[in-house]
C-alpha cells in the first residue's frame, strides 16, 4: 500500500465493477430477447392449431403445431450457450478480479466490499417444485452441497426449465391430435397422391352437387301440388256453376208456381 495511493486502488475497483455492470447488463439484454421470442413462439402455435396446417408425413398428418416447439428447443439452448458459456464466464472473470482487489486491500479500504457482499447474497434456495425440478435439471456442483442455486445453476435452472416446458408442450399437442394417422390418396391414372386441399375442395363440389340436386327434387314434387290444388280449385269453380243453374231454376219455378196456386184457390178470380 505504501508504493500504491488509495485514491488508485479505488479507481481501479469502479473501473473493475463498471465491467461487471456492463456484462451483467449484456446478460440481461440477452434474457429479456429470449422472453419475448418465447412468447412470440407461443403466440404462433396458438395460430397454427387455429388453422390446423401441417404436413404429410408417410400415412401420418402432423401439425406444424407439434414441429415449432423443438425449434423453440434448439433456440433455448443457443440462448442458454451464449448466456453462460460466453458473457457469463466474462462476469464472472470481472467479480473474481474485484474480490481480489477487495481481499488485497481490505485492512486499508474496508469500505471496498461491494462485490462480496453481493456474492453472499446471490445464493438462492429453491422450495417446493421448484426444488424438485432444480435436483432434475441443475448440474452446478454447489447446489447438491449447499442445496442453494448460485449464479450458474440460476441461469442453467431458467433455460432448462423453458426446455422442459417446450418438450411438454410437444408431447401434449402430438397427443391430442398433432399426430393422426391419415393414409395418402392416391389419383386415379396419375399414380400421385391427392393433396388434402384438393380433396376438400372435391367434396365441397359434391356437396354443392347434391344440394343443387335435391333443390331440383324438391322443386319437381311442388310442380304437381300446385297443379292438383289448382284441378280442385277448378273442379269446385265447376260444380258451383252445375249447382248454380239449378238453385236458380227451382227459385224462378218456385216463383211461376205461386200464381197459380192462388188462382186455383181463389176460384173467384177465374170468373
Amino acid at each position: 500500500m505504501a508504493n500504491i495511493d488509495g485514491k488508485e486502488v479505488v479507481e481501479i475497483w469502479k473501473v473493475v465493477v463498471g465491467v461487471q455492470m456492463h456484462f451483467n447488463d449484456i446478460s440481461m439484454r440477452i434474457r429479456s430477447m429470449f422472453v419475448t421470442i418465447l412468447l412470440a413462439l407461443f403466440a404462433s402455435l396458438g395460430f397454427l392449431l387455429d388453422k390446423n396446417l401441417g404436413l404429410q408425413v408417410g400415412d401420418y398428418y402432423v401439425q406444424f403445431a407439434t414441429i415449432l416447439p423443438l425449434f423453440g428447443i434448439l433456440g433455448t439452448y443457443l440462448f442458454y450457450f451464449i448466456d453462460r458459456y460466453w458473457y457469463h464466464r466474462l462476469l464472472v472473470g470481472s467479480v473474481k478480479q474485484g474480490l481480489f482487489i477487495e481481499s488485497k486491500f481490505r485492512s486499508e479500504l474496508p469500505e471496498l466490499s461491494l462485490t462480496d457482499a453481493i456474492g453472499k447474497e446471490s445464493p438462492y434456495e429453491p422450495r417446493g417444485f421448484a426444488r424438485i425440478l432444480a435436483k432434475l435439471i441443475v448440474s452446478d456442483d454447489r447446489f447438491p452441497q449447499t442445496g442453494k442455486l448460485h449464479s450458474d445453476g440460476k441461469v442453467e435452472f431458467f433455460y432448462k426449465s423453458v426446455m422442459v416446458a417446450l418438450l411438454g408442450t410437444v408431447i401434449l399437442v402430438a397427443v391430442f391430435g398433432g399426430v393422426a394417422h391419415k393414409p395418402v390418396l392416391i389419383e386415379p391414372g396419375a399414380g400421385r397422391p391427392i393433396s388434402e386441399a384438393s380433396t376438400e375442395k372435391q367434396f365441397k363440389r359434391i356437396e354443392s352437387s347434391a344440394q343443387e340436386k335435391l333443390k331440383a327434387l324438391d322443386g319437381q314434387q311442388e310442380e304437381p301440388k300446385q297443379k292438383s290444388s289448382a284441378g280442385v280449385v277448378a273442379h269446385e269453380g265447376m260444380s258451383n256453376k252445375i249447382n248454380e243453374p239449378q238453385s236458380a231454376q227451382a227459385s224462378k219455378t218456385s216463383t211461376r208456381v205461386s200464381p197459380v196456386e192462388v188462382e186455383v184457390d181463389n176460384p173467384q178470380n177465374n170468373k
